[in-house]
């Protein structure tokens, strides 16, 4: 799976060399042209990593690793500030404003590489030992397929087969609105929000399932009364793969 990398970036000429090179690569590329619209993508996808330009209007890039890094700790997603100022006070400023380190322009194909290759395997390094040692995940049952019992669900509605066909889109519909209030949530570090959402999704999935992805929702929901927004954020994606599963599964039944 190709590795999703975030190019912010007000020169347009600078933004499709650093494209080229990375797609070259074996990386997709996106491109915001200053931090507010920086701020408004990572609100709907997941990034692998950030390349910042550091001056930019609107919004620059300092000030707007300062506000992703609210939510989103340098382990979660990397940040790379792009700057043409290599004087030492400019590189410290972006590394306490939560940068994980810097490119000089214009790119040089090796370093850029590198950089990327190094820094988001390293993180992913620390994730995944983080996530063993410390937050290890809930049992879930062993296969896709055992997710829904789809005979107890029909019990539950009486039968009522032409109820379920009307249920299944609606349920498809509405835990796509709930993840992204979640995810909206999330990113405003709103700790209320966050657990009010989750406790709806929660409700929704367990009307078809106690197993995989219900218990996932159960296991973020404790997570997030410790306050670890980190691991939620990290564990997300995969909740979503979750229930996008389960939804699969439920249409399949009732064809």
């Amino acid at each position: 799976m190709k590795k999703n990398i975030l190019v912010v970036e007000d020169n347009e000429l600078n933004y499709r060399l650093a494209e080229y090179i990375l797609t070259q690569n074996g990386y997709a590329v996106e491109w915001a042209c200053n931090g507010k619209e920086c701020l408004e993508k990572i609100k709907q996808t997941g990034y692998a990593g950030i390349l910042m330009d550091v001056h930019m209007p609107e919004l620059d890039g300092v000030a707007a690793t300062k506000i992703i890094r609210q939510t989103y700790s340098k382990e979660v997603l990397p940040i790379i500030g792009v700057t043409a100022d290599e004087e030492k006070t400019e590189l410290d400023v972006l590394i306490q404003a939560g940068m994980n380190g810097h490119l000089s322009k214009p790119y040089h194909i090796e370093t850029l590489l590198a950089k990327v290759q190094n820094l988001i395997s390293k993180c992913e390094s620390t994730q995944q030992i983080a996530m063993d040692e410390n937050n290890p995940a809930p049992m879930e049952a062993e296969t896709e397929t055992e997710w829904l019992d789809f005979t107890k669900v029909l019990r539950q509605s009486q039968g009522d087969l032409s109820l379920l066909k009307k249920t299944g889109p609606l349920f498809s519909k509405t835990v796509r609105e709930l993840l992204s209030q979640i995810d909206q949530s999330l990113f405003a570090n709103d700790r209320s929000a966050l657990l009010f959402h989750l406790h709806q999704l929660k409700g929704l999935i367990g009307a078809f399932t106690t197993e995989g992805p219900f218990q996932t929702v159960c296991y973020l929901e404790e997570l997030v009364t410790k306050n670890d927004l980190t691991t939620v954020t990290t564990l997300l994606p995969a909740l979503k793969k979750n229930i996008t599963a389960l939804s699969d599964l439920l249409i399949q039944n009732l064809r």
